[in-house]
């Protein structure tokens, strides 16, 4: 519950910024405060994160995570924000559906509480 408020409030937020700061800047800005607060918090050892075995896997995340947060931003600022918030928190479902066409990944029904 914690997380949807949280998410909630982040969509009013873009709701409302937009109008004095465009969304792309806003992404940015995102992204910028989300790498400060990691490296941060977690102190990374900079060897790791650049194993070349993870290379591919850390790119790819990079490029779908900011094609996800791209899209959320783009549909909280264009569609009316209760639609645009239920699309956002339904992400979990998509993500179990996605993955087990995909991948033939196993979902068990414990699974299905916390997505839904």
């Amino acid at each position: 519950m914690v997380h949807g408020l949280l998410f909630s409030v982040s969509g009013i937020f873009i709701k409302t910024l937009v109008q004095d700061i465009d969304i792309f800047k806003q992404i940015f800005y995102r992204t910028a405060f989300s790498v400060i607060a990691i490296t941060t918090i977690y102190k990374p050892k900079f060897s790791e994160c650049f194993n070349v075995k993870a290379l591919p896997s850390s790119g790819s995340r990079g490029i779908f995570g900011f094609l996800g947060v791209s899209s959320m931003f783009y549909a909280i600022t264009e569609l009316p924000l209760t639609i645009a918030m239920t699309l956002t928190l339904t992400t979990p479902a998509f993500v179990m559906i996605l993955g087990h066409s995909s991948i033939t990944e196993k979902i068990q029904l414990r699974q299905f509480s916390p997505a839904f």
